[in-house]
């Protein structure tokens, strides 16, 4: 079992991105508590730094998805297509397809950068849209071939939610620094102490 873990070649290609990943989600938790602690903002900051970097996050990402409408694009063919089922009626559309760039075969099953739950109307619309076998426009990274997408951009659902988190952060930092004095003749010396200590 183990062995085959290992010899995966997929998993493998994908442990960087894991990685980066992991990265992301440590840095999203720690960071507001190391900052709210080094400004000495407590919860209110914690709140605000949290959300701040959730709202940056997102918006690497919308930039992106944006991003792709520029890839280049490159004929593909629909190997799956496959309905998942959800919760209270809604479901999503798995979408397999298969793509050449510089002699060489990929495949990949993202439909857009905002897929999310829709309901069966939809799902079945969409599933039309893309019947097996038939032929259809694959916009790639240039800079990573495996990554593509058939439906490129950011929804208009993804910039408003930048929005509303961006400005809850903003009350947040509105609450947690509207009587802020500075940095506390305490926190000072026990950041002294710190930095003495790794000395």
């Amino acid at each position: 079992f183990w062995r085959k873990i290992i010899m995966n070649d997929d998993l493998i290609k994908s442990i960087p991105s894991i990685l980066w990943f992991l990265t992301r989600i440590i840095a999203v938790l720690l960071l507001p508590f190391i900052l709210s602690w080094f400004f000495d903002t407590g919860v209110s900051g914690i709140i605000a730094f949290f959300l701040a970097f959730i709202a940056i996050l997102i918006f690497l990402s919308v930039l992106k998805s944006q991003k792709s409408t520029h890839w280049p694009v490159v004929e593909g063919t629909i190997t799956n297509n496959e309905y998942v089922e959800h919760k209270r009626q809604t479901g999503s559309v798995k979408i397999t397809y298969s793509y050449h760039f510089k002699g060489k075969k990929y495949s990949n099953d993202r439909l857009s950068f905002s897929e999310t739950s829709h309901v069966l109307s939809v799902v079945q619309r969409i599933r039309d849209k893309y019947p097996m076998g038939s032929t259809v426009k694959v916009f790639y990274n240039p800079g990573n071939p495996e990554e593509s997408v058939l439906e490129p951009g950011a929804s208009g659902s993804s910039y408003a939610f930048v929005i509303l988190i961006g400005v809850g952060a903003l009350v947040a930092f509105f609450f947690a620094f509207k009587n802020y004095e500075g940095i506390s003749s305490e926190r000072l010396i026990e950041i002294k102490q710190l930095i003495n200590w790794k000395k």
